[in-house]
């Protein structure tokens, strides 16, 4: 079995074939061969079945193509309701993960920290960090640093009401992408 050409790409495989299945079916019908090797992809998780759901839609029609390719990129974003996770969770095994669970104090010195191997349908806890296995160490680290770079300078990101509806839209499409200045701590350490 062939290795993943980049890191993630199964990730970002199965990420892409989730978005696009809803699609897919609406479009061509769930009897349709693209459909059908979507969700054989995403039931299996492997890679060579990933890659063959990918090249069989990109050997559909270009206007097909973009016509999909705008559903993904131009949808609502909407909360997905428990029935559609637990549907598409069901098509796949659940992904291992290093998961960091942290129960914050009044005190610094009283926050609670556990480390633990868990997959991605864990209980909730106030703060969690899911860390894929094999991750390079210094760049796990960069990205908490960064992450908590813009927690520090937007405490919104934290608030629900920053999150929710208001006055018909919803703020950073539900997602928040922004590329923030680099912050004087990583452009050292550069």
């Amino acid at each position: 079995m062939e290795g993943e050409r980049y890191v993630g790409e199964r990730r970002a495989l199965r990420h892409f074939l989730q978005e696009l299945r809803p699609l897919v079916v609406t479009t061509l019908g769930r009897d349709s061969v693209l459909a059908y090797r979507i969700d054989q992809a995403l039931r299996t998780a492997d890679l060579a079945s990933l890659r063959r759901a990918r090249q069989v839609f990109h050997n559909q029609p270009e206007d097909l193509k973009r016509r999909l390719m705008r559903g993904i990129f131009q949808a609502p974003p909407t909360r997905p309701s428990k029935d559609r996770l637990l549907e598409t969770y069901s098509l796949r095994e659940p992904e291992p993960f290093i998961r960091f669970d942290a129960y914050p104090a009044a005190r610094r010195d009283d926050i609670g920290i556990t480390v633990e191997i868990d997959h991605e349908l864990a209980d909730d806890v106030p703060v969690r960090v899911l860390v894929s296995p094999d991750t390079l160490p210094t760049s796990a680290a960069a990205a908490l640093r960064e992450i908590a770079s813009w927690i520090e300078r937007d405490r919104r990101l934290l608030s629900k009401r920053h999150w929710r509806l208001e006055d018909g839209k919803q703020h950073h499409a539900g997602r928040f992408e922004e590329r923030p200045e680099p912050s004087s701590d990583s452009a050292d350490q550069a």
